[in-house]
């Protein structure tokens, strides 16, 4: 067996130590340190008590060790081990399988698999069908406080009182409402609206406050409400009396009667009664309110368009500036009036 196979300290000659420590471009071969001065007349280097000391001290010392490290290792090992890349490990892991003998021991080793990361597990819910989701939705519905509905009637009164500030009180405000809603039942097609109804009873009594009066809770007014004598004098028409003096205390000439001035012979054929007292009254906000919207649409027009409002104030009063300033004020109240509840 070679000397330096078995002796790692006799190994480095010349060539030896000139090979595995290589040289800098730049600076001295650290080799020639150990060798310039360093070995006597046959080549061998000087060993013991008789060697001289290295000019690097102890960093010779241990560069030699390494030297002898390194080189021992390519001896005994001859093959370096493979790199441990993913393809190299997997190609080991496949011949291992098939049982290559070629391969080196150390090919042959299985990795173990790297873990997965694990995630964080959500519960699934689980999928709800429309009667369970009803029947939690009545359980919820339950639950909640069982609040007092409101009627209407007290809805109305509410808003009523809420919005008399902009010029018609509210007992005044809540029969034309009232009026509305009946003739959507009875007539939907007409589509008469309180704003309208609030114009006409601008024009005729001021909502029933007409020389000083006003509305009572019962719609009454604190005074009657009676038109002067439809006698033909200038600019007024010339009407007999009609009703015996029953509604105008006029057994001579008619005369207009109530909030919406309605003469005994058209009150007697459109009269309607509005708060369900079983009577149909002239002087009633509730019953001329209501009476005075059946008559308008009693006139076939559409009163949700402009064109059949006009058309159908000319039948209640043949005046064009009447049916101008009565569209004027409706079309005030609809605006600064928010809509009513109901």
């Amino acid at each position: 067996m070679p000397r330096h196979a078995l002796s790692p300290g006799a190994a480095f000659g010349n060539e030896t130590e000139s090979t595995i420590l290589g040289t800098n471009a730049s600076h001295k071969p650290v080799a020639a340190y150990l060798h310039s001065s360093e070995t006597n007349t046959t080549g061998r280097r000087y060993r013991g008590r008789h060697r001289k000391p290295s000019p690097l001290g102890a960093f010779d010392t241990r560069l030699q060790a390494g030297a002898t490290l390194t080189l021992l290792g390519a001896v005994l090992m001859p093959n370096p081990l493979p790199s441990s890349t993913p393809d190299t490990v997997a190609a080991a892991t496949q011949d291992n399988e098939r049982g290559d003998p070629k391969k080196p021991a150390a090919a042959q080793v299985k990795h173990a698999p790297a873990r997965p990361t694990a995630k964080k597990a959500t519960k699934a819910q689980p999928p709800q069908d429309a009667k369970s989701s009803e029947t939690g939705q009545q359980a919820a519905n339950q639950a909640q406080p069982a609040w007092p509905k409101k009627d209407p009637d007290q809805l109305i009164d509410e808003w009523a009182n809420a919005a008399s500030g902009n010029g018609v009180p509210a007992r005044a405000l809540r029969a034309y409402v009232n009026a509305e809603r009946t003739m959507r039942e009875d007539k939907p097609n007409c589509r008469v609206e309180w704003p309208l109804l609030a114009g006409v009873g601008k024009i005729e009594s001021n909502h029933g406050r007409f020389d000083g009066a006003s509305l009572t809770d019962g719609g009454l007014p604190s005074k009657p409400i009676i038109g002067i004598a439809l006698d033909g004098s200038a600019g007024v028409r010339a009407i007999t009396d009609t009703d015996g003096g029953s509604m105008d205390g006029d057994e001579v000439w008619d005369r207009a009667v109530g909030p919406m001035q309605f003469i005994p012979s058209t009150w007697t054929k459109w009269a309607k009664d509005g708060n369900g007292d079983g009577k149909s009254d002239p002087h009633s906000i509730d019953d001329a309110a209501i009476t005075a919207a059946n008559y308008l649409c009693g006139q076939g027009q559409d009163l949700g368009t402009v064109e059949g409002q006009r058309s159908a104030l000319m039948v209640y009063n043949n005046s064009t500036s009447y049916g101008n300033t009565v569209l004027h004020d409706a079309e005030h109240y609809a605006q600064d009036h928010r809509p009513p509840p109901v």
